[in-house]
């Protein structure tokens, strides 16, 4: 079946959104040039006070486009700027461990006629007591029948719980690390993520938001287990300060989402919201059980933070 694409065909444009030079960013650029399908160009989607900069590969080919500081504007722009039909949608801390891991992308995504194809990544899921405490409440749900992985009343989603990958999952959300994707149809249904999830630093819900946009159009993303990355942001992502922005964001980009995306679709308000209460209590557990396994109140301190934000920054309706 991936025979009956020629691959030589497939020209896109590596979207790259960063803030700037860094060693990440070289090796994510040098996996690229490693690619079997390498980048017909690279935008590298920057702030607006950030100077251009060189990069060991595909100088000749990368171009810079700017944008106001935020995961969406930043993307936007690249997706606007972009010259390809087909669009590589990358953070820039990761980096491919298969040499064709983007031909699996792309070759997936024309094969099951499909609008965007993202790579599994088993730590997008909870393990250990997480798993338990996120299935409790609603945040994440395992499942291991379902091949379309849907979101939840609560705004929380399905997983695979013993990931089966003889054909793609069909998903409404995910990681935004890596998408291939269709510039047209994003284009043709503005799909370019919420702007309102920019309102603080750390926006961990515009990955899900930008591809259930995709799906709420119409549109079908798959999820395949054959284009494999490093994240290189693991270790980062776990620092006490980090996980102050990741649970004040577990309130207010959480509430968000829900209430601009998911809440949307339930006839019955009440048992949506009542979900989406449950699930925060869920988030109130985890800061509490983070700030004293780590002996630091910074988890808990980022969830008060984001109820704060949430009264003071949501938009009212």
């Amino acid at each position: 079946m991936l025979n009956s694409i020629d691959v030589n065909e497939i020209k896109y444009s590596a979207v790259i959104r960063t803030t700037g030079y860094s060693q990440e960013l070289e090796m994510l650029v040098e996996s690229l040039s490693n690619q079997t399908i390498k980048p017909a160009e690279i935008l590298l989607c920057l702030p607006f006070s950030v100077a251009p900069f060189s990069l060991k590969h595909f100088n000749t080919i990368t171009r810079f486009v700017y944008s106001k500081k935020g995961a969406v504007s930043q993307r936007k722009e690249g997706i606007l700027n972009a010259k390809y039909s087909y669009l590589l949608l990358l953070d820039d801390d990761i980096v491919f461990t298969s040499n064709n891991a983007v031909e699996n992308l792309f070759v997936s995504l024309l094969n099951n006629n499909a609008e965007a194809s993202i790579p599994y990544a088993a730590d997008a899921y909870p393990t250990g007591i997480k798993k338990i405490i996120y299935a409790i409440f609603g945040i994440a749900v395992p499942t291991s029948k379902r091949r379309f992985i849907s979101y939840l009343p609560s705004g929380g989603s399905y997983y695979p719980d013993k990931p089966d990958f003889k054909e793609p999952y069909i998903v409404e959300g995910g990681l935004g690390r890596c998408v291939a994707t269709v510039r047209e149809f994003l284009l043709k249904n503005s799909i370019f993520g919420d702007p309102e999830l920019e309102k603080i630093p750390y926006a961990i819900r515009e990955d899900g938001s930008f591809i259930y946009s995709i799906s709420t159009a119409g549109g079908k993303t798959i999820m395949i287990d054959s284009a494999p990355y490093k994240h290189l942001g693991e270790v980062r992502a776990s620092t006490t300060d980090r996980l102050y922005y990741s649970y004040e964001a577990s309130v207010f980009s959480n509430y968000i989402f829900w209430r601009n995306s998911i809440r949307k679709r339930y006839k019955n308000k009440i048992i949506a919201t009542l979900a989406f209460i449950w699930s925060m209590i869920g988030y109130v557990v985890l800061s509490l059980l983070s700030s004293v396994s780590r002996r630091s109140l910074m988890p808990f301190k980022g969830m008060v933070r984001g109820f704060i934000d949430l009264f003071s920054k949501a938009r009212k309706y």
